[in-house]
C-alpha cells in the first residue's frame, strides 16, 4: 500500500466571486439604510398615518355602547412630536406619541378630494388641534380643527405632507382608512 502524499496548499484571501458577493451585499445595505441616515421623513409619515388610523379605530370601537369618545391629534409646541389620543371624558383609552419631524398635517371635514389636488385648508397645530367626536353609533359627530368644526356628513380627511398615499380618510360612519376619501 502506497500512501499518496498530500499536496494541498493553504488558501489565502478571497476569490473574485466572494468579493463580488460582498460588494453586492454592501450595495443592498447602502440602498436601504442610506435614506434613513440622511433624514428622510418617509418613515415618520408612515408612522404618523398608521397611528392616526389605529387610534381612530380604537375610538370608534370604544364608542359603541359607551359615553362620548373623542379622538384628538395635537402636535407639541415645536412640532417635533404628535400626540394622538382617544379619551372618554377625562379617561384616556389609548394614546400614542410619535416623532413628527418634517410632518405637516392639514385636515378638512366634508372635503373628499385627493390630498394630491388640495392638501387641506386647515393646518393642525398645537394651538389648533384636530378633534373627532364619535356618536353613540360610532359615527362622526361634530369634528374638525379648532375654529373650523362642523358636522361631518361625507367624510373627514387628514393630509400628511399633501401626499395622497399618506392621507387618512375617516368616513361619516366613523371608519378610518388609509388613502384618499374619493378613492
Amino acid at each position: 500500500m502506497f500512501l499518496k502524499a498530500s499536496t494541498r496548499v493553504a488558501q489565502r484571501g478571497m476569490t473574485l466571486f466572494e468579493l463580488i458577493i460582498v460588494i453586492f451585499l454592501f450595495g443592498i445595505i447602502g440602498v436601504t439604510a442610506l435614506p434613513r441616515l440622511l433624514g428622510s421623513n418617509t418613515f415618520n409619515q408612515i408612522v404618523v398615518r398608521d397611528q392616526i388610523v389605529s387610534v381612530a379605530r380604537v375610538a370608534q370601537n370604544a364608542r359603541l355602547g359607551r359615553a362620548p369618545i373623542s379622538l384628538t391629534i395635537q402636535p407639541n409646541v415645536d412640532g417635533s412630536t404628535l400626540a394622538i389620543s382617544a379619551a372618554h371624558g377625562g379617561t384616556v383609552l389609548q394614546t400614542s406619541s410619535v416623532d413628527a419631524e418634517d410632518v405637516i398635517l392639514r385636515a378638512d371635514i366634508n372635503e373628499t378630494a385627493s390630498c394630491a389636488s388640495s392638501d387641506g385648508a386647515t393646518l393642525v397645530t398645537n394651538t389648533n388641534p384636530l378633534t373627532f367626536n364619535f356618536t353613540a353609533l360610532g359615527e362622526l359627530g361634530v369634528s374638525g380643527v379648532a375654529g373650523s368644526t362642523g358636522l361631518v356628513t361625507s367624510a373627514a380627511r387628514i393630509c400628511v405632507n399633501g401626499d395622497a398615499s399618506m392621507s387618512v380618510c375617516i368616513s361619516a360612519s366613523g371608519f378610518a382608512s388609509i388613502g384618499d376619501c374619493d378613492a
